[in-house]
């Protein structure tokens, strides 16, 4: 008992982290989304609600904009069909000024700025219609936005605001809400209980007793899945061959509590008492597949080429390194690696990492595609420091732990997806009844008797009573703009790529990586030119920005090429094998008020492309082939570094967000190296070209770009 005493007196941080969305979801990385607020507090984004039939439900919404396909609901709690989304809250400005509105979609919407109404239509084609200039003030401006959606058909809005120049999105940076509002708060919570019941694998012991549970084939695997919410079917680490990956030790202290090695573990800690722990071990130790031999390390030069990679593939930003000494500053913790010598042998620890989902299909560690000389060094680096930092456990019982294995319901998460629970607890119908929150929602031991304990704060064992005590039938019902958002903080989105106004982690660990790795930034290129700027793409425009199709396979690791060969950093690939990453995409498109799917790609007008390739090269046009490469031309004098290839830009961009870029590109990304091209009036320096009339120009360099692959370099 001193042992275990000791694991749970460690500290661990799980603090809410603000980063103007809706996140609701990963529940263990951090507090709940309806966690109290002061009166008046505000928080990113509008509050959006949504009423059906007579139903309603609230969010927080980071866009004035939607987009929810026909036969699909706009949030879970509401049936598919007709209905009305209204965003409220603040437009915050540094000063003054006149904007007019331009309302995308079909449908009816009306915006109220204060109490004047500023813009009111209805139709199949918002386009049509713009507001009257209306003044803004300097400071706070009540903002209410009314649509309400089509009988029939895809809903699609966008809101887009002018003050003297091209029409853009209300920019997310700009928008607060009441954080204290009452009614938001307790939506929020049945919105958070949701999230936990999923990702907690709740449903794997409380079984849904709703029709059709097991309808649907995960893609490559076999295995039966739940329609509606992607995390309940979630499966847990394959352990058929957990003795030959993990140590026994590690598991006996793994099991005796989990959150004690990882702040982010979904693991529920099962026992008071250390011995069913090892005994549970000593059992798995026995299952064991041979792995294939695995290389000699090849000494002192690996870990200094693995420390490089820790440091350039971003893994700083999302644990900390195996001999991180003092609290983690990072909200959410990062996961350590400091017992991963312990956990691994050589070989288990080169085959993880080669192939992460190999025996857990959604584990949150992605595949970076990592060459053999990659996997040595990073191994190496890893396993250097062996030195045994686990604490004691007792010896282990291998029958005991069989045994124990079977009857705690362990199956019922590890087991096949398609299989039943072995150990049943009471149905989400009964569960519904519970008034007081005991077992798996009980503050404290005795309460919770041989129940498992999630370590969960006293505002998610609530959120999670009020959800199974409400509309569980959600379950069945999906939004993808919710299920982006959620993955957007279970995969740590945030630890790489800046959003809004949220830095990303990675970026404010540079000292860090400096004391921890000196010089590593200086390693050999071997050919390559890295930029100094290291900075990965933001998010904020996901959505608008690239092709979901595209975007997909980016996310999964199945685009061959590197979008930005300048960037030490590799984007790895999430989720491979499962239909996740499709779902991630198109919720990213349908919460900028797209389409989840985009047309196919016209074929380029030839008289426009030729034009356009001309205004692209260094005579008469705007030389972007300075920094830009086109197919096999690499760019001719990049500025610090080189730009996307044109090969590639048509297949990975909306045409709207190329034409928003192309007319104000300081606008969309602050500080970009993209010069500003055209005027206020909508003109550029090339008054030969069109009468200099920039979106003339610009469609046609759009079109010189749609052609893909075979583009030819501009004469």
């Amino acid at each position: 008992m001193n042992a275990v005493n000791e694991w749970v007196a460690k500290p661990v941080v799980a603090i809410a982290l603000l980063l103007g969305m809706f996140c609701c979801g990963a529940a263990i990385a951090q507090a709940q989304a309806a966690a109290p607020a002061a009166a008046g507090a505000l928080a990113p984004g509008l509050k959006l609600t949504f009423t059906s039939n007579g139903v309603m439900d609230s969010r927080p919404a980071r866009l004035i904009a939607l987009s929810v396909p026909a036969n699909t609901p706009p949030t879970p709690f509401l049936q598919p069909g007709a209905f009305t989304a209204t965003w409220e809250g603040l437009v915050n400005l540094r000063i003054r000024g006149e904007y007019t509105f331009l309302p995308v979609g079909a449908g009816g919407v009306k915006v109220l700025i204060g109490e004047k109404l500023a813009l009111a239509t209805s139709g199949d084609d918002f386009t049509k219609v713009k507001s009257e200039p209306v003044k803004l003030t300097k400071g706070k401006n009540r903002i209410r936005v009314e649509y309400t959606s089509p009988e029939r058909g895809d809903a699609i809005f966008r809101l887009y605001w002018s003050e003297r120049g091209a029409a853009e999105p209300v920019p997310p940076g700009v928008l607060t809400h009441d954080a204290s509002d009452a009614g938001l708060r307790t939506k929020l919570t049945m919105h958070e209980g949701r999230a936990l019941f999923g990702e907690l694998r709740c449903v794997r012991c409380h079984v849904d007793p709703y029709p059709g549970a097991m309808e649907k084939k995960l893609e490559g695997t076999g295995a039966m899945i739940t329609p509606g919410m992607p995390e309940l079917w979630k499966d847990a680490p394959d352990l058929s061959n957990a003795g030959a990956r993990l140590s026994e030790r590690w598991m006996a202290a793994w099991i005796a509590n989990p959150r004690a090695l990882n702040p982010r573990a979904e693991m529920p800690r099962l026992f008071k008492d250390p011995q069913p722990a090892a005994d549970i071990a000593a059992y798995l130790a026995t299952l064991a597949i041979p792995i294939a031999p695995d290389p000699r390390d090849s000494g002192a030069p690996q870990v200094v080429s693995g420390a490089r990679l820790y440091a350039n593939l971003g893994c700083i930003a999302c644990h900390t390194p195996p001999d991180y000494v003092g609290a983690d500053p990072v909200i959410p913790a990062r996961i350590p690696h400091e017992h991963v010598a312990e956990k691994y042998t050589r070989k288990s620890l080169r085959s993880f990492l080669k192939k992460p989902n190999a025996n857990f299909l959604f584990v949150r560690m992605p595949d970076f595609r990592l060459t053999d000389a990659e996997l040595d060094a990073l191994v190496t680096y890893l396993y250097r420091k062996p030195t045994e930092l686990l604490l004691p456990m007792p010896q282990g019982d291998v029958d005991r732990g069989k045994q124990l294995f079977a009857a705690t319901g362990c199956l019922n998460c590890h087991g096949p997806l398609e299989s039943q629970p072995a150990v049943r607890g009471a149905s989400l119908a009964e569960l519904g009844k519970f008034k007081a929150l005991g077992g798996c929602l009980a503050a404290d031991p005795a309460s919770r008797k041989t129940g498992p304990d999630f370590t969960l704060t006293q505002d998610q064992r609530s959120a999670l009573a009020e959800f199974v005590a409400g509309d569980t039938t959600s379950l069945r019902r999906e939004s993808s703009i919710e299920f982006a958002e959620r993955q957007y903080v279970q995969l740590n989105c945030a630890a790489c790529h800046p959003r809004d106004k949220q830095d990303d982690v990675w970026s404010g660990l540079s000292k860090e990586i400096d004391a921890l790795f000196p010089g590593h930034a200086s390693e050999e290129s071997n050919g390559k030119q890295f930029a100094p700027d290291q900075s990965r793409p933001s998010l904020t425009w996901i959505g608008e920005k690239l092709r979901p199709e595209w975007m997909a396979q980016f996310v999964s690791g199945h685009v061959q090429y590197k979008p930005r060969p300048w960037l030490r950093a590799r984007m790895p690939g999430f989720l491979a094998g499962s239909t996740n990453y499709s779902l991630i995409a198109e919720g990213f498109a349908l919460e900028h008020g797209f389409p989840a799917r985009s047309p196919d790609l016209p074929k380029p007008d030839q008289e426009l492309a030729e034009v356009g390739r001309k205004l692209t090269g260094k005579n008469g046009g705007f030389s972007c082939v300075q920094c830009h490469a086109v197919g096999a031309q690499k760019a001719l004098a990049p500025f610090e570094a080189p730009a996307p290839n044109f090969a590639y830009v048509a297949e990975r961009l909306r045409p709207e967000y190329f034409d928003r870029w192309m007319m104000k590109p300081q606008r969309v990304l602050p500080g970009t190296r993209m010069p500003d091209f055209a005027d206020s009036e909508g003109k550029t320096a090339l008054k030969n070209v069109f009468d200099g009339d920039a979106r003339k120009q610009f469609d046609s360099i759009w079109n010189y770009l749609l052609e893909g692959t075979k583009i030819q370099p501009p004469p």
